[in-house]
């Protein structure tokens, strides 16, 4: 499976939660790019940004937070 490059909000988002950040750089690189899949796909800019959250959210909870 090719990596999928992160994109800057994608990044951002990521970079305001560090927690979050380093729970997914250990995702496998399928899983990671099953993420990045979902946000990427969204076709209205307000999807994106939910499917963003969304993907911070679930992340954060694989935490326990």
């Amino acid at each position: 499976m090719t990596a999928v490059a992160i994109p800057d909000d994608v990044l951002e988002a990521l970079n305001g939660v560090p927690l979050v950040k380093a729970r997914f750089e250990r995702l496998p690189p399928s899983h990671r790019s099953e993420y990045l899949k979902w946000v990427l796909e969204a076709k209205k800019p307000e999807t994106r940004a939910r499917r963003l959250r969304g993907m911070v959210e679930r992340l954060a909870d694989e935490l326990g937070n």
